[in-house]
């Protein structure tokens, strides 16, 4: 029981102007980063793969199922192996662009925390980007 009270304390101190959130992107199977960003990512921040990536991605994918076509223009593919890393490479301006005093991102799942107008504030989300929701 002592993890229980040391937590217990540490919430007591805490000003009442200061807020934790955890947060989710919206549907995280199916968010979608635009491929000339993720491309322009892989290229800033790692170059090594840049060619590669560009040679899977540069243009449509067509996915085939019977007589269907579709047509695969954003993001990596499903169940690719670089997908967790082309998308946190995407979004890590976004991630390291937000103002809270915590900011702690997993893939998807982001934390922050801080004063409350400012973890509020970032935790909006961008009205042109990815949508944040609490969990």
């Amino acid at each position: 029981m002592q993890p229980f009270t040391l937590l217990a304390a540490t919430f007591k101190v805490w000003p009442l102007t200061t807020l934790c959130l955890k947060l989710d992107f919206a549907n995280a199977s199916t968010v979608r980063v635009h491929r000339s960003d993720m491309l322009l990512s892989v290229r800033d921040r790692l170059p090594e793969l840049c060619a590669f990536c560009l040679s899977l991605y540069s243009q449509p994918s067509f996915l085939y199922f019977g007589s269907h076509v579709t047509v695969s223009e954003e993001g990596p593919q499903q169940g690719e192996p670089l997908g967790p890393l082309l998308f946190c490479s995407t979004i890590h301006s976004l991630i390291t662009s937000l103002s809270s005093d915590l900011t702690l991102g997993c893939l998807d799942d982001l934390t922050l925390a801080g004063p409350r107008n400012v973890v509020a504030g970032d935790g909006g989300g961008k009205q042109n980007g990815p949508r944040f929701e609490p969990q």
